[in-house]
């Protein structure tokens, strides 16, 4: 049973883990490697052979190899039911999120409004009707182009103007006058 009350899918309990084909239908599944599975015969020499080895002081190695195989075997399949569940979940959570959309967050004006509220209930009134009614602010820019702004912000002054390269620009450090020409003897690039 998943997380979500979702159960194994139809037909992947019953008929074992050889494919997803019954939770995956259409999606092409990559091909199931199947243990080793020895016939009669070599259950036979392999038994013989593991009697002979424990016999003469050694370790049997069919035995154990068939035991390695089936927990392998055992853990692969464990893991497809636990992908078969977690992928049974996952879509149950997002049928259930479609069906069950959460609130939704509070916009900016919503939440100025709730703090405004709880300080002084005429300013979020007020705060309210000047939001509302406020016409937008336009700004003529250098370019002679205009900018609206929202009437809530407080457009700044346009960007300062790059000046050309190599033009003697006044120095902040030196109150506004020109930039010094520089001394020294300085390298020539080669």
């Amino acid at each position: 049973m998943g997380i979500f009350g979702a159960s194994i899918m139809p037909g992947v309990g019953k008929v074992g883990l050889n494919s997803l084909a019954a939770l995956h239908q259409g999606d092409e599944q990559p091909p199931v490697i199947q243990p080793f599975k020895p016939n009669t015969t070599q259950k036979i020499f392999g038994v013989l052979g593991d009697s002979l080895s424990i016999a003469g002081g050694g370790s049997p190695s069919f035995g154990p190899m068939l035991q390695r195989q089936r927990e392998m075997a055992m853990q692969q399949q464990q893991a497809q039911l636990e992908r078969a569940n977690d992928y049974a979940d996952w879509q149950r959570k997002q049928e259930y999120q479609a069906a069950n959309p959460g609130p939704q967050r509070p916009t900016a004006l919503q939440q100025n409004y709730e703090y405004l509220k709880g300080l002084n209930p005429a300013l979020a009134e007020q705060f309210i009707q000047n939001e509302a009614t406020a016409p937008p602010v336009v700004v003529q820019n250098p370019d002679g182009t205009r900018t609206v702004y929202p009437s809530g912000a407080i457009p700044r002054g346009p960007a300062p103007q790059r000046p050309p390269v190599g033009a003697r620009v006044s120095d902040p450090r030196t109150a506004g006058g020109p930039t010094p020409t520089a001394s020294g003897t300085f390298r020539q690039p080669f």
